[in-house]
């Protein structure tokens, strides 16, 4: 079948090359979002509840990443207005390691690192906020949450 003008559906032969158009989960509704800025960074707060795949697929859908929290990074998030919970971040435990996404050692996992087991092995932050501290814990990546990406400039 094929979609013509008008908008309706057509019977067409299967043996003509034709142009398609597929649909990925990246496509979550962004409606329960927040864009925050600090100086330079822009980030994306989802609260639509995911999976860590798609919740990396969505970042990169909409020109970003999960987050990665450097201190630097957790002194900005210090300064946001609000409190959030349970979010993914950009990272995960391979080989007994926390690591990034780009590859490069989580310098602080903390407590968390007592948490991990064979199904925990995604990386997400329990709260940020105002002056909350960031406690970085290893969770099922199948578990739905919110996310956090840092978009490119």
């Amino acid at each position: 079948m094929q979609l013509n003008k008008k908008g309706l559906f057509v019977e067409s032969s299967c043996h003509i090359k034709r142009s398609f158009a597929c649909e990925t989960r990246a496509n979550v509704s962004l409606l329960e979002s927040e864009k925050l800025t600090f100086g330079n960074v822009n980030y994306l707060v989802v609260m639509n509840k995911v999976i860590w795949e798609e919740a990396s697929e969505v970042c990169k859908h909409n020109n970003g990443q999960l987050a990665q929290l450097d201190p630097l990074e957790n002194q900005r998030l210090n300064g946001i207005g609000k409190v959030y919970e349970n979010l993914w971040l950009g990272g995960k435990i391979k080989d007994a390691e926390w690591l990034w996404d780009d590859g490069s050692k989580i310098q602080q996992p903390g407590a968390a690192v007592a948490a991990t087991t064979s199904e925990r092995r995604c990386v997400g932050v329990s709260r940020i906020g105002p002056q909350q501290p960031v406690k970085l814990e290893a969770w099922s990546c199948s578990e739905p949450r919110g996310f956090l990406c840092r978009l490119r400039a």
